[in-house]
């Protein structure tokens, strides 16, 4: 056996370490041998849709590839607008087949890039995606030439046949998992009604779409009948992820989302985001109840939450991850006080406040909805993160610390020094805390972090500074007065140049008698991600 030979086995379990947006290690590993190159090539295709932004301008190059797989009496349809993209005759490996995650508005639009110009008069891609400001100057030229009208009728006819090809192709092979419309580009009703029909009747589509774990989609479009169609078709999501942008809202009960997720078998994961424009839109949360035995995680962002629906809430007596970002709490919360989720291990609450008028401090003191939560389900809590104004909860600090003895990950948000004794009394307490992290660091004087970085207990192995962007210098005072050696990882977002910032981590460290065993400092403008590894 050669001595550079390895199983397949192995080499997957290799590239399972490697990220999924990581295409330039995985395009490296495609060419180290056909071994690999057959081991790595799933890895590639398993979403070609939902590339990084960086590589995202040449997914319209896979197009072609696909469009290989078309029966020849579709081919007949589709063009490809470059000369040096022709269609291949024949492809190595089956790549439909490899397909995991789809993105599917995606596909619709790199169609339209590999299309060909047939005249003078065709329509742009500035006017098939028109901004919204200059969507009436484009309706004002189609108008006035019915032969541009009737030509742009055509196009997306054509456009449409050929997605709906593609489509089936990778249908066929029955191995979706997860669909993404990622619509939030898509502003206008005139192109949903070839979007939405090709997404549910080609003639595969139903068979393949039941057997969809995931479900992502942004509905800024008036028309979202996909939510409508899929209740119907996908009974098996696992996790639904819903992002809601003000163009959609009629009213605030959105019947199309809720109907979706009660007609789900068993639901683990249901996220909502709502774009903060539309904040003074109430989501309907009622459904949420009929998950209530499988749903573990739930993720909610700029949602308004008054008692009725915290009521339901309440209900999911499942549930092991909590997150509440930007959410507005109306009313009395005296339900959050009270509630206890006896499985849940992660709560994290992120700028969110309880719109909730007091007639003197000491009632909000006594009765802090937030305190209660912590009181009642403190104990069993792994992963807390707390990352609000924390002097509008004075006592909250004190009751993670007697009641949170076994978290292991702990953020919280900095904004005066009056925070610190609490937050290092909850460090002080609880000791098996492994990983802290902390917003607001840039604004501490450098006093504050001498400080803090002497107040670091043994038990903690991991900083996580990353929150918001550091000046160098704070980094050098933190660095040069941390005084212990038990920390091995710090992460955090620092301004200044490359070399010049890694030669301060390696010379600073040194003074110190630590080694810097990595050092990798990610981005190339002027804002780095700076993740340090020191040698124990």
């Amino acid at each position: 056996m050669s001595p550079f030979y390895l199983p397949n086995e192995c080499i997957q379990d290799i590239l399972k370490y490697v990220e999924e947006k990581d295409n330039k290690t995985l395009h490296s590993a495609l060419l180290v041998n056909r071994t690999w190159c057959r081991n790595t090539v799933s890895f590639l295709w398993k979403k070609p849709f939902n590339s990084p932004p960086s590589d995202s301008q040449n997914n319209y190059k896979i197009i072609p590839i696909l469009a290989s797989f078309i029966d020849d009496d579709k081919m007949k349809q589709f063009k490809i607008k470059e000369k040096d993209l022709p269609v291949p005759k024949q492809t190595t490996f089956d790549y439909p087949s490899f397909i995991r995650h789809l993105d599917f508005v995606n596909l619709w639009k790199q169609v339209f890039r590999c299309y060909p110009r047939t005249s003078d008069n065709y329509i742009t891609n500035n006017e098939l995606y028109p901004l919204q400001d200059d969507f009436k100057s484009v309706q004002r030229k189609r108008n006035s030439s019915l032969s541009l009208q009737d030509e742009y009728n055509s196009s997306q006819q054509k456009k449409a046949e050929v997605v709906k090809a593609l489509y089936e192709v990778i249908l066929q092979r029955s191995r979706l998992e997860r669909l993404t419309l990622s619509m939030k580009d898509w502003h206008y009703p005139i192109y949903n009604e070839f979007i939405f029909d090709a997404l549910t009747s080609t003639p595969n589509a139903r068979n393949a779409l039941a057997r969809l774990s995931r479900f992502d989609c942004n509905l800024a479009a008036t028309n979202i009948s996909a939510l409508h169609d899929l209740a119907f078709i996908s009974k098996k999501i696992k996790t639904l992820s819903i992002q809601i942008f003000r163009h959609v809202f009629r009213d605030g009960h959105l019947t199309e989302l809720s109907n979706l997720i009660e007609s789900q078998d068993s639901l683990e994961q249901i996220n909502i985001f709502k774009d903060h424009k539309c904040n003074n839109i109430t989501i309907d949360l009622s459904s949420l109840v009929s998950q209530a035995k499988s749903l573990k995680k739930l993720k909610l962002h700029y949602v308004i939450i008054n008692d009725k629906q915290l009521e339901y809430i309440t209900k999911l007596h499942n549930l092991q991850e909590l997150m509440f970002t930007c959410v507005r709490l109306d009313g009395k919360m005296t339900l959050l006080s009270n509630v206890i989720f006896t499985k849940l291990k992660v709560l994290r609450i992120y700028s969110t406040f309880i719109n909730h008028n007091r007639e003197n401090s000491k009632l909000q003191q006594d009765n802090d909805p937030f305190v209660g939560l912590i009181r009642n389900n403190g104990s069993h809590l792994k992963d807390l993160s707390l990352e609000f104004k924390l002097s509008y909860h004075p006592q909250l600090l004190n009751n993670v610390a007697k009641y949170c003895e076994n978290l292991l990950t702990f953020t919280t948000y900095y904004n005066e020094d009056d925070d610190m004794p609490g937050i290092y009394n909850v460090l002080k307490k609880c000791s098996k805390i492994e990983l802290f992290g902390i917003d607001g660091f840039a604004n501490m004087s450098h006093k504050t972090i001498m400080e803090f970085s002497k107040s670091i207990p043994t038990n903690v192995r991991k900083l996580d500074f990353r929150y918001d962007c550091l000046d160098m210098d704070t980094l050098e005072v933190f660095l040069d007065h941390y005084e212990g050696y038990d920390v091995k990882y710090l992460i955090c977002n620092v301004k200044g140049d490359k070399q010049e910032l890694k030669k301060m981590i390696e010379k600073t460290s040194s003074s110190k008698g630590r080694i810097v065993k990595k050092c990798s400092i990610e981005r190339e403008d002027s804002e780095k991600v700076v993740n340090i590894e020191w040698q124990l």
